[in-house]
This record gives C-alpha cells, sequence and structure tokens, in this order.
C-alpha cells in the first residue's frame, strides 16, 4: 500500500471516521495501523478489571502462532471465570488461539507492572468474541446446533448436490464447521499475513456474520476435489490456502451474500448470533438441544417406542426420595458438588440421556429453576444430553397412576405418598406430637398416681415457704446493697476532697519555688514597661498587653452532677421546655411503658414519672441522633437512630408537633455549635471573664454560660478566680509567663536593630542622592551629544556599548 494511502487512513484513525477508514482501506488494513484500526472498530469495553488464573483442564495444547503458553493462559481463565464457560478442551483451544493471535499485534512480558496491558489484551478479545459471535461466550449449548442447521440451509441452497451427499453419508456437520467458526479460520492458514487478509475483510464488512458466508463459500471451492467420497472431508477442508487465495475465498463469499435472500438467512444468523431470546426459543424448537425442558409423557415414549437409554437423577430431599421415587433412579442432594456427579456418571455411555427432576408440589423442593444449577454442573464435565423433566415428579406420577406403559415406580404407597395424600405430612405432625404427650402423661400418672392429693398439697405448702424465705433474703439484700453504696459514695467523696487539697498545696508551693528562683526575670517583667512608656511610638506592644499582670490560677472542683431522682428538678425542667407523652416499647418484649419526653436545648431526656416521683430513663444529645423515622401508615410512631441503639416509641400527644420542636432544636445545637466556636476564638486570644465575652460577641448570657461549662467539663479550655471574679483561659500561667519575657526581651532586640537600621538608611540615602545627581548629569551629556551628531540616545548607548541604567 502506498505511503499516501497510509497517511490518509492514519489521519482517519484519529478522527474516528469508520466509513472513510472503509473506503480507503477497501479490503487489506495497514500491518503499522492495524492494532490501532482494531481496538476502533471493536470499541472494547472494561468488562475484566483484574486477570485472574485458574486450573487448566488441558496440560497441552497446540497453536499455530509461536507465543509464550504462560502469558496467555490467564487471560484465557479470565475470560472462561468472567463468563463462566464450560471448560472443556475444544473451547480452551479456540480461545487460546484467538486470543494468542490478537496478542501477536502488540505482544508484551507477564509482570505485575503490565497488568493494564493483559486487562486491554482480555478486554479486546471479548470485543472479538462479541462482534463474530456472542454465543461463544455463552452457557447455551444448543446454538452451535443453530448455527449449523442455519448453514446446512446456506449449503443447500447454493450447492443441493454436496448438501444432499453430507445428509445421505450421515455426517455430523458439527464436526466439519466447530473447527472453523469457533477459531475463526485459524486452523485454515499456515501463514499469519494471510489470517490477518481474511480477519481485515472480516471486520471491514458492514455485515458480522459474513463468517457464515465464508465457510459456505470455502465448501463451494472444495467442491470438485471432494469427489463422491466424503470420508476425508474434513482433512481435505483443513489445508491450508495461500495469501493469493484469501481473495477468491472472500469475493465468493461475498457472491455468496448478494445471492442469498437475505430476508431469511441473514436475519436469523444474526439472531442466532446476537440475540439470547432467539436463542432460548430456538433451542426449544430444535428438539435436540443440551439441555432443554421436556415432559414426562415424552420421555415415556423415547423409553419405550424409541429405546432410548434414559438415566433419572432425582434431586428432591430425602424424605421425599425415601417414600417414593422413579424406577431406577439415582437421588442428589442440592447443591452438587463435582464428587457426586463422578459417582453417578461412573457406568454412563455416550448415547445415554440424564433427566434431572424435582417437584412441583406446593411446599417442595426444589424447582424447576433450582435444578439448571445441576444440569449445568453435568454439562462442565462432559455429558453431552441433560434434559429437565418440566412437571417434575407429580408428571411421571400422573402418568403411572394412570397406567401409561414403561410409566413404572418403587417404595410407593398410597396412605404415605404425598401426591395421593397432600395432608400427610401434616398428620404426621400431629400423630408424633400425639405420641409425645401420650409417653409423658402416662410416665407422670405412673409415678404419683400413688399419692396424687398428697403430692399437690406438699408441693404447694413447700412453693409457699420457699417464697416466703426468697422474699426475706431479697428485702435484706436490697438493705445490705445500699447501705454499701452509700459508705462507697461518700469514701469516693472524702478521697477526691483530699486530692483537691493535696494538688493546690502542691500548687502553691510550686508558684512560691518559682518565684524564689526568677527574681532577676520579675525584675525585668517591672523595669520594661516604664522603659516602653518613654517611646511609645516605636513600641509595638498594645495597649492591652500592658494592663495583662501576673495571676495565679486556682482551680475549683466541678460542680457535682444532677441527682437523676431530684424530682423538683425534673418538673422545673419540664415547665420550662416542651414535653410529650409517649410509650417507649421495651427491647425483646411486646410490652410498653408510658414516658415523658422532654425536649431541652442541649438534649432529649426521657422521663418515668411514678406517684411521687420524676426518674431519668435515659437522655440523648440532639448530636448523637443519626436519624428519626415515621411511617406514613402511622405517623404517631417514631423510631430515632443513635450510633449505638434504636428507641421506638409512640407520641400520644401531638405527634406533629413533636416532630418539628425536635427539628428547631436541633437547628438550635446547630447555631449553637457555631457561637461556641465563637466564644472559643475570644478565648484563645485573651483570657476573660463571661461578661466580656457576652459584650464582644453578643451572644445570649444563657448560651454563653452552658458553653462556657461544657468547654470546660470536656477540657478544652480551662477556668481560674482573680479578685472574686472568674475568668476562661487555654493556655496555663507558666506558659504565659515565659511568652512574656521572651516578648520583652525581643523588644530590646528590635530596639537596637532600628537604631542600626536608622544609621545604614542615613548612608545608603546619601548614596541615592549622589547616584541620582551623577546620572542626570549623564543624561544631559548623552542627549547634548546625540543633538550635535544626529543621533538618538539609544543609538548612542548601542555605540558605547552601555545599558540605560548605565
Amino acid at each position: 500500500m502506498e505511503e499516501a494511502n497510509i497517511k490518509l487512513i492514519s489521519k482517519c484513525v484519529q478522527l474516528n471516521s469508520l466509513n472513510d477508514i472503509r473506503t480507503l482501506c477497501r479490503s487489506q488494513i495497514p500491518s503499522s495501523l492495524r492494532s490501532s484500526i482494531y481496538k476502533l472498530f471493536l470499541q472494547p469495553k472494561r468488562l475484566v478489571k483484574e486477570i485472574k488464573s485458574s486450573e487448566h483442564h488441558v496440560e497441552e495444547i497446540k497453536t499455530l502462532v509461536q507465543v509464550k503458553g504462560e502469558i496467555i493462559w490467564p487471560i484465557v481463565d479470565t475470560i472462561i471465570t468472567r463468563y463462566t464457560i464450560a471448560p472443556t478442551s475444544k473451547n480452551l483451544e479456540n480461545l487460546y488461539r484467538v486470543i494468542s493471535t490478537l496478542y501477536s499485534l502488540n505482544s508484551f512480558e507477564l509482570t505485575t507492572e503490565n497488568s493494564q496491558e493483559q486487562i486491554q489484551l482480555a478486554n479486546l478479545s471479548i470485543a472479538f468474541f462479541e462482534r463474530f459471535h456472542r454465543y461463544f461466550l455463552t452457557h447455551y449449548p444448543s446454538i452451535q446446533t443453530a448455527l449449523n442447521t442455519i448453514f446446512l440451509q446456506l449449503l443447500l441452497f447454493h450447492c443441493p448436490s454436496l448438501a444432499i451427499k453430507l445428509e445421505s453419508k450421515r455426517i455430523n456437520i458439527s464436526n466439519i464447521t466447530s473447527p472453523f467458526i469457533y477459531n475463526l479460520f485459524i486452523s485454515l492458514f499456515n501463514d499469519l499475513n494471510a489470517l490477518w487478509k481474511l480477519w481485515d475483510y472480516l471486520l471491514l464488512s458492514e455485515d458480522p456474520c459474513f463468517f457464515v458466508f465464508i465457510l459456505t463459500a470455502l465448501f463451494l471451492l472444495k467442491e470438485h476435489t471432494l469427489g463422491d467420497s466424503t470420508e476425508d472431508i474434513l482433512q481435505e477442508l483443513q489445508k491450508p490456502l495461500s495469501l493469493s487465495e484469501v481473495d477468491l475465498l472472500c469475493s465468493t463469499a461475498s457472491f455468496v451474500r448478494s445471492h442469498t435472500p437475505l430476508t431469511v438467512f441473514r436475519y436469523i444468523s444474526g439472531s442466532v448470533s446476537f440475540s439470547y431470546n432467539f436463542q432460548r426459543i430456538y433451542s426449544k424448537i430444535l428438539k435436540n438441544s443440551n439441555v432443554f425442558e421436556v415432559t414426562a409423557t415424552d420421555i415415556i415414549k423415547d423409553m419405550t417406542t424409541r429405546h432410548q437409554l434414559i438415566h433419572f437423577v432425582d434431586c428432591r430431599d430425602d424424605e421425599d426420595f425415601e417414600r417414593c421415587s422413579i424406577l431406577g433412579s439415582q437421588h442428589i442432594t442440592l447443591p452438587v458438588t463435582s464428587e457426586t456427579i463422578t459417582d453417578i456418571t461412573k457406568d454412563f455411555k455416550p448415547n445415554h440421556i440424564i433427566v434431572l427432576f424435582g417437584s412441583q408440589h406446593k411446599g417442595h423442593l426444589p424447582t424447576k429453576d433450582m435444578i439448571v444449577s445441576a444440569a449445568l454442573a453435568f454439562l462442565k464435565i462432559g455429558v453431552e444430553k441433560v434434559c429437565i423433566m418440566e412437571s417434575g415428579f407429580e408428571g411421571y406420577h400422573e402418568c403411572a397412576m394412570n397406567k401409561v406403559q414403561g410409566a413404572k415406580l418403587e417404595r410407593h404407597n398410597i396412605a404415605l405418598c404425598y401426591v395421593c395424600n397432600p395432608q400427610i405430612k401434616k398428620m404426621e405432625k400431629i400423630a408424633s406430637v400425639v405420641e409425645e404427650n401420650a409417653k409423658k402423661a402416662k410416665e407422670t400418672v405412673q409415678e404419683k398416681s400413688s399419692s396424687w392429693w398428697g403430692y399437690i398439697s406438699q408441693t404447694v405448702s413447700d412453693a409457699a415457704k420457699k417464697y416466703e424465705q426468697n422474699s426475706i433474703k431479697a428485702m435484706e439484700d436490697a438493705k445490705r446493697v445500699r447501705e454499701e453504696e452509700r459508705k462507697k459514695q461518700k469514701e469516693e467523696q472524702n478521697k477526691r476532697e483530699e486530692q483537691s487539697k493535696r494538688e493546690k498545696e502542691q500548687k502553691e508551693e510550686k508558684i512560691k519555688e518559682e518565684k524564689k528562683e526568677e527574681p532577676n526575670e520579675q525584675k525585668q517583667t517591672k523595669d520594661f514597661p516604664k522603659k516602653i512608656d518613654q517611646k511609645e511610638e516605636t513600641s509595638p506592644i498594645k495597649k492591652e498587653d500592658k494592663k495583662m499582670e501576673l495571676f495565679e490560677i486556682v482551680e475549683e472542683d466541678d460542680d457535682d452532677e444532677k441527682d437523676t431522682n431530684n424530682t423538683d428538678y425534673f418538673n422545673d425542667v419540664m415547665k420550662e421546655n416542651p414535653t410529650y407523652q409517649a410509650l417507649l416499647e421495651i427491647k425483646g418484649d411486646q410490652e410498653t411503658k408510658n414516658i415523658l419526653v422532654v425536649l431541652t436545648s442541649i438534649e432529649l431526656l426521657i422521663l418515668e414519672k411514678s406517684e411521687n416521683e420524676v426518674f431519668m430513663v435515659q437522655e440523648i444529645l440532639y448530636d448523637d441522633i443519626k436519624k428519626v423515622i415515621t411511617k406514613r401508615s402511622t405517623p404517631e410512631n417514631i423510631t430515632i437512630k443513635t450510633q449505638d441503639e434504636e428507641l421506638i416509641m409512640k407520641i400520644t400527644d401531638n405527634h406533629q408537633q413533636f416532630i418539628k420542636d425536635l427539628t428547631e432544636q436541633k437547628l438550635k445545637k446547630r447555631e449553637m455549635k457555631e457561637k461556641v466556636v465563637e466564644i472559643l476564638e475570644e478565648i484563645q486570644a485573651k483570657p476573660q471573664g463571661e461578661k466580656e465575652i457576652r459584650e464582644k460577641t453578643g451572644i445570649e448570657a444563657e448560651i454563653v454560660k452552658i458553653s462556657l461549662e461544657e468547654m470546660v467539663e470536656e477540657k478544652i479550655i480551662k477556668k481560674g478566680k482573680k479578685e472574686g471574679m472568674y475568668y476562661y483561659y487555654t493556655g496555663n500561667e507558666e506558659e504565659i509567663r515565659k511568652e512574656i519575657i521572651e516578648i520583652m526581651k525581643g523588644i530590646e532586640e528590635m530596639k537596637k536593630e532600628i537604631e542600626r537600621y536608622e544609621k545604614a538608611s542615613e548612608e545608603s540615602m546619601e548614596k541615592v542622592h549622589k547616584y541620582n545627581e551623577i546620572k542626570d548629569i549623564g543624561q544631559e551629556l548623552m542627549g547634548r551629544k546625540g543633538q550635535m551628531e544626529g543621533k538618538t540616545i539609544e543609538e548612542i548607548y548601542k555605540e558605547y556599548q552601555m545599558g540605560y541604567e548605565d
């Protein structure tokens, strides 16, 4: 091909113009652009995400393309696992041949680094099969027969003598067509260039089913060489073709296609190759598929009139199989394993037919759809003919009851058969329960018949005594537990008070020791402010920093937690906040209890009210609530989900108002968080009291107070006391003192640097003035010289090799 034509084709490849590529290439693609054009026509999708290797059923395989086998095998295994193809030796061989041929376009070595190249090759191979015959990547076996039938019809239309000859000799056409169709004529050529030329013709053709017409053309070209003998027909067809004979083959195929009624053959071939629904319907029409549904009457006719060897496999439960089954059937349980299948198929022959059946009766398994997995398992190990009984065991049972010739059952008992007697299982359960109860009743009557009334009176009196003893013990144990808890609480309070006193004393001693050890630093802190006051303009210290003094930090104990049993406190909370009556569902039981739900500004309280007291059942922070679920049918039933648990309650007052108040409180809590952040920023800037924070931020006093207490409890900030007033800060007092000392030292150094800078700036300013004067004089001289000589300033600069600044 000329270079100009190749350049035009490469431009069309960049523009993704398929029609222009077809017209320019005609019937052959340039070898340098073949890889990119193949990808452009096939447009492979990302179906495979990673390469998976598995065990092979074929140890040695013959290939026509010389490549390393370990490179291609993982890609073949990946496609098999992706599409769950039955891994027979023929399928693996054909897959390997096509993938290795595509690999020769862009070869690479097998490493972990080029996993992306392996994935691209797998996706390209899948797109190649999807382009020409998708049925090869499916589990549906009847399409092989369908495609062979279409080929026979084409051969009968164009070459009736050869077709009649094949039918009269009863030659299996699948043994002839499969080696060509599956591997896309790879076995027809020894020269790879001839194969590329044929594949180019297939890819550039607009009809994806063109390979069927090529196979028909091959038979037409070989018709005269075959002669009357049909024994060596496969050997004659497999003789390799040369590169020049490819053009003759492709032109004959296009002639066959143009002289074929497209309304019949082209439509049917396309439907068979690419439509799964057509494959399913067509397999039922053929009645010779490897897996198809059959009725019980057809099976019995095959046994009696056609004398076919049929092997029944019962897939039902063990109990149903032991009650009754088909005569001579074997039993397997689902899911099927390879061991159970091999045990069943030991005595099989190629002409045997396996018929799987389950049950269509209500309450009995497996159904017809569940047996499909077992049928596919039989196909994977090489069984050719597998059928599924359409009506299950019940259909065959009906034929046997109607005394159809050949229908025989074993272990059949009308009284125990669930088909004849559908209520047998319920009756057996009832009978077993009655028998067990009767046995227990007999045993108890025999043991206690002698002293029945004495036994009853004795048991009643013993039970009353045990109840009194247990109640007294329970009261004593409860008192003892309460006293122990009170003692423990008192001891813990005493320990806390002692620890707080010790910590205060230790802190005071540390502060005194530090004051003694650092007298010079304190002098500096007293002397520096006086010096700074003399020159207020040059000092960078703010007024607020001057007012800051060293202070003592006094930590106080946290307020005691509010008692959950404080009735007065909870009554005040219920008055101030919205309260709702509800029913709380108890986990593990179907019972509910009356509760009160209070929506405070911080949390959701669940209270239980008795005659005189109010108890807190649970408290839930608004931040912990993840989801609130209501149903349209019962909107009063509300489910509150947190990260740890789930509460189900029924609001009896006004569920709509409850949802509204809950959302408002949630929004308020979110706004309060933003305000807490603003408060924290003020405290980080400077230690200050509650009043100062309120004045600066403008936040309500209650919110400021609550947020400060929460941050102190969570140890985000600290609380101190000075001159009877509380203030809040973020750092330690020692760190603040060190920072002040470092600031004072930095101020002195800055003063010295400023003095040095002032001296240096005076000298530099004098130099600048002198430089400007000299520059002005030079520019005047240059200008006058230019006027005298008639030159511009730039020309004078170039003449003296000077820059503008020089």
